[in-house]
């Protein structure tokens, strides 16, 4: 215990002495981290309202319009149920609409201004004086001034200066909204008068709400005190304690500066709680260190009575001190009678309630792990469907294509006929389209994957019957009719029109297995500017239910998919290619009476100077 008598005298001395003054600011700085770091989440009756730079120097300066503007926003301001406006902008000359700013300043009888502090000497300061018409219209006014340590930063306000007969700006606003402000101005001393240190309600740019002039609501301002200025730091600010709390690298020693009314509305905020935070300095820390050892040490020993008897009130003081310097200087006494059984009882709860919090934590990170594994293996059976599905639709083209390929190989001499050769000529062709179609499809699952449209005059009408008559001749079950307008040249990209079409037609003769009338339509729509593209069968239909999920990545509504093949990206593809177009997908669905597909799309023409007409008569097919 000598030992630690002897050092803690040892760093007292040299604190006295001054020589840890840096050290001291620095303490001060992390207790005030500790203390009101965790205060930003709090309820605030302070909000900042922001304006831009140039509109506050139309303010100062009384340049044109500047003063009405300010007397429109105090009117505002007051009808919205603002407690009290707090102007932090001083107002140097007086100005041409003084008395329109007057008059909204009487109207609303509660506006703080901020009068304008000079220093003619570095130890002597002076008031400039407000314009006499808005110093007898305001509720109040005052200075504004923020010492810097030799460290250059902010941790305290000026409540008072010699020769200067005015009180600070945040009293003043105290005063104003009914706030019962302390006697005696601040706790230390300078060369320039008074001051006190502040409490913080958070970092810069998480203490207070901060909203734009232009956006305030009646629901933002009533109630509050809004304190009205220029919340951006970009062309400077002040250093404060929390200043680096907002960097998310350690390594970055820039500070996050402090906006004016943000330094403001804590300055308000310190004087309206009433406490003042004293200067702990590492005299406080020395002495805690010493309250700490001496509690260790005397837990260390229970064996002995006595010993153990002044570990009580070691460990109370150790901990009254601590709870002294976290709030804010203001001691925190705890109950003197309180017998050590309750700390342990305290330490024991926690960690008994420690132990259940990660027991708890464990148990819902096995859970969420199960549920992951489940979801793994849902994912691996679904990729073998899918990959076996994609097979199965690649394997029927290439054997098509092999067998009338190797056909065409073995008839050389053409015996067959030349309507046969250009017949499975037609049907590889037709094969090799349906893989690149299906492959395309495949690509556009990629969500991340851009569609890049080759846009050019395209003949729709010609290109929906040679795709129709394409489908034609796969299928002897199904008979398709054409509804097509001659619409002429129309700006899009030919081949995802192609793909759109086709997709469609093959759905449609897929999901009608008994066969029927396949009907593909084409229209025009001069009055909406748009054409439709309409591919109706007579199949199985579909429920609602089913509708909603129809365009789903990978999604087959059918009620048991393996009735029908198909993978699940063609009608996905077909929504994202329209889309790219700028047009829009449409479904009409009911069980067992078919479905209809309508894609609209933009009506672009290649003469874009003359509206699209329909003076051509439809052709049927």
């Amino acid at each position: 215990m000598g030992l630690v008598a002897l050092v803690a005298l040892v760093v007292w001395g040299l604190a006295w002495l001054g020589a840890f003054t840096r050290i001291d600011l620095a303490l001060h700085d992390w207790f005030a981290r500790v203390a009101d770091a965790r205060r930003g989440d709090r309820p605030s009756r302070l909000l900042i309202a922001d304006v831009s730079s140039a509109r506050a120097e139309s303010w100062q300066h009384d340049l044109p319009g500047g003063r009405r503007d300010l007397a429109t926003l105090v009117t505002a301001l007051a009808r919205g149920g603002a407690q009290a406006i707090v102007v932090d902008v001083p107002l140097e000359v007086g100005g041409g609409h003084d008395d329109e700013l007057a008059a909204a300043m009487l109207r609303a009888g509660n506006v703080v201004l901020r009068a304008q502090l000079t220093s003619p000497r570095p130890t002597e300061y002076a008031l400039t004086l407000l314009p006499a018409d808005l110093s007898r219209a305001a509720a109040g006014s005052g200075f504004a001034l923020w010492p810097a340590d030799l460290d250059g930063v902010v941790r305290r306000m000026a409540t008072a200066l010699p020769h200067v007969q005015a009180s600070s700006l945040a009293e003043a606003a105290a005063n104003v909204a009914g706030a019962a402000v302390p006697a005696g101005g601040g706790r230390g001393r300078t060369e320039r008068g008074r001051t006190m240190l502040l409490n913080w309600a958070g970092p810069p740019g998480r203490g207070f709400a901060v909203q734009r002039c232009e956006r305030l609501t009646p629901a933002d301002m009533a109630h509050r005190i809004v304190v009205v200025g220029v919340a951006d730091v970009t062309r400077g600010g002040y250093t404060t304690p929390l200043a680096r709390c907002l960097r998310p690298d350690w390594l970055d020693r820039r500070p996050a500066y402090m906006s004016s009314p943000e330094l403001l509305a804590n300055a308000i905020e310190s004087v309206m709680s009433g406490r003042s935070r004293h200067e702990v300095g590492l005299l406080g820390l020395a002495v805690l260190l010493v309250l700490g050892a001496a509690a260790g040490y005397a837990a260390s020993q229970g064996e002995r009575p006595l010993v153990s008897a002044l570990a009580v009130p070691a460990i109370l003081a150790f901990y009254v001190g601590l709870a002294a310097v976290l709030d804010g200087g203001e001691l925190a006494w705890l109950p003197v009678a309180a017998p050590m059984a309750a700390m342990l009882l305290c330490a024991v709860s926690g960690a008994s309630a420690r132990a259940a919090s990660r027991a708890a934590r464990l148990v819902a990170e096995a859970e969420a792990a199960e549920r992951e594994r489940h979801r793994l293996v849902e994912l691996d059976t679904a990729k073998r469907a899918v990959l076996a599905t994609i097979v199965h639709d690649l394997r029927n083209p290439v054997t098509v294509i092999k067998g009338q390929a190797l056909t065409l190989l073995a008839d050389p001499e053409m015996r067959l006929g030349p309507r046969v050769h250009d017949e499975f000529l037609r049907g590889i062709s037709v094969q090799c389209d349906r893989l690149t179609h299906t492959v395309e499809d495949l690509l556009d699952v990629d969500p991340d994957r851009s569609i890049n449209l080759l846009v050019s005059p395209v003949d729709v009408a010609a290109v929906v019957r040679r795709v129709s008559e394409s489908y034609s001749l796969q299928s002897r079950r199904h008979a398709l009719r054409l509804e097509v307008e001659e619409l002429g040249e129309v700006l899009l990209d030919e081949s995802r029109f192609e793909r759109i079409l086709a997709n469609l037609v093959s759905n449609a003769v897929k999901y009608s297995p008994k066969g029927g009338v396949v009907t593909v339509g084409l229209s025009g729509d001069p009055a909406r500017a748009s054409f439709c593209l309409s591919v109706r069968d007579e199949g199985i239909g579909m429920r609602p239910d089913q509708v909603e999920r129809l365009f789903g990545l990978f999604v087959r509504v059918l009620d048991d998919p393996r009735d029908i093949p198909g993978v699940g990206v063609g009608l996905h593809s077909v929504q994202r290619l329209v889309k790219a177009h700028g047009g829009r997908l449409e479904v009409t669905s009911a069980p067992g009476q078919g479905s209809e597909f309508r894609c609209w799309l933009p009506w672009r023409t290649v003469e874009l100077d003359h509206p699209p007409s329909l003076d051509r008569p439809p052709v049927g097919g």
